[in-house]
């Protein structure tokens, strides 16, 4: 080692900064807590090296103790093809002592290496040390195929889709408004579409109702002024299958109804299922 530099800081429990000069020519850091004298105290070390590199330990990863000269990284977020993505090794000892190197490093399959300026391991790790490792990489949010920062919607609009849902099975139309269905909770969502499978038999004039609710589990109905009710038929009707969408935007709860102008001697009936968008 060469150049031992020390800038010491003014008063109590202040930290010194060691600047080394390896025989590469390279600088190493080792940071210590030192009292008002400019003495080494048990105070605790310095930080901040995380601050220069793209991920570190604990947050994106674990470093831990392996042996006297080197760490373990696991569940790391990226691959590391070498020792240079290595930015820094913070080891905090068990006597609250820190020191910090930015050079000389190996790595392989996970184990990295800590090297002195003559390139020999060092020995002073223990088991009792924790560690913060910094790690160079690409940027998280930057996508170098495209050249373009990366946003992510964490509550994207097709996440709001449901699955299908049978709200009724071929119930019988009736000659006064009936329920079809229980009420349907729409809070959250823009748009319920209702498929509805009819066989009509000899009923007629057939008409599909919306009704509003305020709360679930209410008992006050309301009539949707805009595109409240649909008519499904006109006089006799013939079987189908169709898909109406509702703009239920901002409401709370629906209720289907369905009523027959003519019932006849063999009711139609109404399946209906629905999506939630």
């Amino acid at each position: 080692m060469q150049n031992d530099t020390s800038l010491k800081g003014l008063g109590a429990d202040k930290e010194e900064l060691k600047f080394v000069k390896l025989s590469d020519g390279s600088i190493a850091v080792r940071i210590l807590s030192v009292d008002s004298s400019g003495e080494e105290s048990a105070g605790g070390g310095g930080g901040g090296a995380g601050s220069i590199s793209a991920y570190s330990s604990a947050g994106d990863f674990t470093a831990s103790y392996a042996s006297a000269s080197t760490i373990t990284l696991s569940g790391l977020p990226i691959a590391i093809s070498d020792a240079s993505q290595i930015a820094y090794v913070k080891v905090i000892h068990s006597d609250n002592t820190s020191e910090t190197f930015t050079d000389g490093f190996g790595y392989s399959s996970g184990v990295v290496t800590i090297y002195d300026s003559s390139g020999v391991a060092v020995t002073t790790l223990a088991s009792g040390d924790v560690y913060e490792v910094g790690l160079n990489a690409q940027d998280k949010a930057y996508d170098p195929s495209t050249n373009s920062q990366l946003n992510s919607i964490l509550n994207p609009d097709y996440a709001h889709n449901t699955d299908s849902e049978t709200l009724v099975t071929a119930q019988d139309l009736t000659a006064s408004y009936a329920d079809f269905g229980a009420e349907i909770d729409v809070q959250d969502y823009k748009t319920l579409s209702v498929n509805i499978v009819a066989d009509c038999n000899n009923s007629q004039d057939v008409t599909l109702k919306i009704l509003v609710l305020d709360e679930i589990g209410g008992s006050d109905e309301y009539e949707l002024e805009t595109n409240g009710s649909r008519i499904l038929w006109s006089g006799a009707g013939t079987d189908f299958k169709k898909s109406y969408q509702v703009d239920v935007d901002g409401l709370v709860a629906i209720q289907f109804q369905a009523i027959a102008g003519t019932v006849g001697a063999t009711a139609g009936d109404l399946t209906l299922k629905i999506n939630k968008q």
